[in-house]
C-alpha cells in the first residue's frame, strides 16, 4: 500500500513538470503558476529520495528571467525533455 502511494506522489510531481511546461508556453501571466508547479514537483521528488536533476532546478531558476513569448517557449520546451525524461522512469 505505501509504495502505491509513493508512486501516485512521484507520478503527481512528474505531472507538475508537465503542467508547467503548458502554463508557461501558454501565456506570460503564468509564468509564477509554472514556477510554483516546478517547486512543488521538486519538493516532492526531494522527500522521496529521487535525486531531482540539477538541470530542472536551473530551468525553475531560469522563469523568471523569461522576457518574450520566444523565450518562455524555448524554456517550456526544455522543461518537457525533462519530464519525458522523468516520465520514462517513473
Amino acid at each position: 500500500m505505501r509504495r502505491n502511494r509513493q508512486k501516485l506522489i512521484l507520478d503527481d510531481a512528474i505531472g507538475n513538470i508537465y503542467r508547467a511546461a503548458l502554463f508557461l508556453a501558454r501565456s506570460g501571466k503564468e509564468k509564477g503558476l509554472a514556477e510554483t508547479m516546478l517547486a512543488r514537483a521538486l519538493k516532492v521528488l526531494t522527500q522521496l529520495d529521487f535525486q531531482p536533476r540539477q538541470s530542472l532546478v536551473d530551468l525553475k531558476n531560469r522563469i523568471k528571467k523569461a522576457q518574450n513569448k520566444k523565450e518562455r517557449l524555448v524554456l517550456a520546451e526544455l522543461i518537457l525533455d525533462e519530464y519525458k525524461k522523468l516520465a520514462g522512469i517513473a
